[in-house]
């Protein structure tokens, strides 16, 4: 793709020049001034004014930061959580351990800290509303965040208990981005498990095969499975110590879409995204995948490190990435002084009504 910067002169006249590749949205031309019109048709002052409009659109390359993070419970993390949402263009939270009638509790969390700044948010809660104490351990939900940007358009194509997914759009409605946050099952070795793994993987499939040949698509989340980093040598690989048959599936789904694992495309200063000191386990099991032909518009991809305000057993993912947006620019206005074309007044016949 390439991109046609032109640099417009206000003292320099282009005519009605339209550059095909740039586009023009509005042109249009009037006439002003208080010239007196004589009975011939003439002008006195023998010129007129043009006022001419053009709106240009044209292709901006923007970075967008996207963060990815199993926090492990949002009302515990929140603090955590907001120092994120201020530094990233998009958050995906997984494990936000939220009932439905929980979910306004972003906004708010957002609201408080930043009042000035615009959010959209998309949230699934993986719980149900109950009264008085909810008895065993919280589980699941997901939400992404996203600061409204001018020149794109956000719309929900892919929303449940596992899987939120956004499509951003240019200020011409052409898709730009799929964003996809993704919790996949752990690993247990039950069938049922394996089943809904399967399942999981089944909806994103589905993404790809309506996306991919439209725009460029990202996929964050934790995919709970630890993936080869090297070439495989063994077509039981995924018997080996610290994987599994949800590695295996998700290593076919990478390979099937021609997806490429970003975080392992760079030296990362720690090489774990869950940990447990008190079993002594740490484990690569979040990711973010992108489509290889896109991968050039990855600009940074780590892992982010241990921070004592983190509460959470996770650690983000932060991926910077560039968008090619259509995006159109203010109206230039052309006040040009002409010679006004003198043309004289034909009479018209005198009816005879006899």
């Amino acid at each position: 793709e390439e991109t046609l910067d032109i640099q417009h002169n206000p003292g320099e006249d282009h005519g009605n020049l339209v550059n095909p590749r740039m586009g023009v949205d509005t042109l249009t031309s009037s006439l002003s001034g208080s010239d007196d019109i004589n009975d011939d048709g003439s002008s006195s002052s023998g010129t007129m004014t043009t006022t001419t409009t053009m709106t240009r659109s044209g292709t901006e390359k923007m970075t967008l930061k996207c963060i990815s993070f199993n926090c492990h419970g949002l009302q515990t993390n929140s603090d955590y959580v907001a120092s994120l949402a201020s530094c990233a263009d998009i958050l995906c939270l997984t494990e936000t351990w939220l009932r439905p009638g929980e979910l306004p509790g972003i906004n708010a969390l957002l609201e408080s800290r930043f009042p000035t700044t615009d959010f959209e948010i998309f949230a699934k809660s993986s719980m149900e509303d109950v009264s008085g104490s909810h008895p065993g351990r919280p589980f699941g939900g997901l939400a992404i965040i996203l600061k409204k940007n001018p020149a794109l358009s956000i719309s929900l194509i892919e929303c449940s208990d596992r899987m939120i997914a956004c499509l951003l759009k240019d200020s011409n409605g052409n898709d730009v981005q799929v964003v996809v946050n993704v919790y996949m099952p752990f690993y247990n070795s039950s069938r049922e498990n394996s089943e809904l793994y399967v399942e999981t993987l089944d909806v994103l499939q589905s993404l790809f095969d309506k996306y991919n040949a439209l725009c460029p698509i990202k996929c964050f989340g934790d995919f709970n499975v630890q993936l080869p980093r090297k070439e495989l040598i063994s077509d039981i690989w995924y018997r080996q110590q610290g994987f599994s048959r949800h590695s295996r599936l998700m290593y076919d789904f990478i390979v099937a879409n021609d997806l490429t694992v970003a975080d392992f495309q760079v030296k990362q200063s720690v090489e774990y995204t869950f940990f447990c000191h008190q079993r002594n386990i740490f484990t690569w099991i979040d990711h973010v995948l992108v489509n290889a032909y896109d991968y050039s518009s990855v600009v940074k991809c780590q892992i982010i490190v241990p921070d004592p305000d983190n509460n959470s057993d996770h650690l983000p993912i932060e991926c910077s990435f560039t968008v090619t947006a259509l995006v159109q620019s203010e109206p230039h206005h052309h006040d040009v002084r002409q010679p006004r074309v003198r043309q004289p007044r034909v009479p018209f016949p005198r009816a005879h009504w006899d």
